[in-house]
């Protein structure tokens, strides 16, 4: 389909500013109306889910109020403020949560060399 798909001229795969247009036409006997007419979407991760519920160990120590001091790029206070606050169902801060977990983790990785084995993150099996 994708080798297919790269061959088409823009003309066939585009309505003005309306994408997929092919597929959308054919489909359009197999799928609901409401999905078939419908707005293109980005896939996302369930942040929000993801930052109420208990995060494994490497994360939590992470977000950790002494972690966030140690490594220095957030406010403790603030973010603990949000994560009890998300937690809480008070307000929505999932996203924000991920991408300051996704800095942390990225300081330990790459800035520090630290690796993740003091974090308990589970090691990838080896290959060969």
């Amino acid at each position: 389909v994708v080798d297919l798909c790269a061959t088409m001229p823009p003309g066939v795969k585009w309505r003005g500013i309306r994408e997929k247009c092919v597929l959308r036409d054919a489909m359009r006997s197999v799928l609901p109306r409401e999905i078939a007419r419908r707005r293109k979407r980005p896939l996302q991760a369930p942040h929000d889910g993801w930052m109420r519920a208990r995060l494994p160990d490497f994360a939590e120590e992470l977000l950790s109020t002494d972690e966030l001091a140690r490594k220095g790029h957030f406010r403790p206070a603030a973010v603990r403020a949000l994560l009890d606050e998300h937690r809480a169902d008070a307000g929505h801060h999932g996203d924000l949560l991920y991408a300051i977990l996704s800095v942390q983790l990225w300081d330990e990785m790459f800035l520090r060399g630290e690796g993740l084995d003091g974090l308990g993150f589970p090691r990838p099996p080896s290959v060969g």
